[in-house]
């Protein structure tokens, strides 16, 4: 039987489409699968299945069947209405995947009409892996590009001023360098607005060990239990995110115990081992199989 021929088509080497393809292909050995970006114009027609990242890339060429993910209904970032938007870019899908359920109903409210299939993002947890806590005052962190208005830097940076150091990795770091910025930090902190599905410093944090503290974006409320593996923060404000970061400041033991268990909880929930089935089904939901 022909091996089917899957295109991943992601968007720049290095960043978080390629971490996303990568995991996913290492436990989808059933599939010949290629990781190329847009840019470099692939052949669609040797292909079985296209597999988009972006909504944004375009596909109209392709005569098999189109898998396009969304991971992000923010509508700050974009030129024209959210709504139209999405409408325009996912005509050519034949399908869509979403990591929460959250934005599967928005975008069923724009009357998109494609299957949408629901698809975690994972962390390779061999990788991401467990790390014992830092000694001394706690260590708190925040990773993501600065600049981007719907990551919201100016929260945290504000919510640490004069209470503790803020470490940051602003996006550029390559991933040996994530790996060594996240086993030196006690807690990871989130300010995403709420379109963000997955912030992958949550996960990939968690997998090291550090204790997510975020407001209720994406998939935080699935991942945190507060005052457990981590606190969910309901005001959106500097208030309070810095009312959350006293609390860390006056339990860092009982953070530093957790560590274990939070990389425990994602190699079971979270770890692409545990995901990639899920997407075999959608290819093969696709291909006819």
């Amino acid at each position: 039987m022909k091996t089917p021929r899957i295109l991943m088509l992601i968007d720049v080497y290095g960043w978080a489409f390629h971490t996303l393809a990568r995991g996913m292909r290492q436990f989808l050995p059933e599939y010949s699968i290629d990781i190329v970006t847009a840019e470099e114009k692939p052949d669609f027609s040797s292909y079985d299945l296209i597999h988009a990242f972006g909504a944004y890339q375009r596909c109209e060429s392709a005569r098999c069947p189109v898998l396009k993910g969304v991971y992000n209904t923010n509508a700050s970032i974009r030129s024209v209405p959210i709504h139209t938007f999405f409408e325009e870019l996912l005509q050519d899908a034949t399908a869509i995947t979403v990591p929460i359920n959250s934005i599967a109903l928005q975008l069923q409210s724009y009357e998109i009409k494609k299957p949408i299939f629901l698809l975690p993002e994972g962390v390779n947890t061999s990788l991401f892996s467990y790390t014992p806590p830092p000694s001394g005052e706690l260590r708190i962190g925040w990773a993501g590009n600065p600049v981007r208005c719907y990551k919201r830097f100016h929260l945290a940076q504000n919510a640490c001023r004069e209470l503790c150091p803020l470490q940051v990795a602003d996006g550029t770091l390559t991933e040996e360098q994530m790996l060594q910025f996240y086993s030196s930090l006690d807690v990871i902190l989130c300010t995403s607005e709420i379109g963000e599905g997955c912030p992958r410093p949550l996960i990939e944090g968690m997998s090291r060990g550090c204790f997510p503290v975020s407001f209720p974006v994406g998939v935080a409320p699935d991942i945190i239990t507060s005052e457990k593996n981590g606190l969910l923060v309901e005001k959106e404000t500097v208030w309070g995110m810095r009312q959350a970061i006293r609390w860390c400041k006056e339990h860092t033991d009982a953070i530093r115990s957790q560590r274990n268990v939070n990389h425990e909880w994602i190699h079971n929930n979270r770890s692409w081992q545990k995901i990639s089935p899920q997407l075999s089904t959608i290819y093969q939901t696709l291909l006819g199989s």
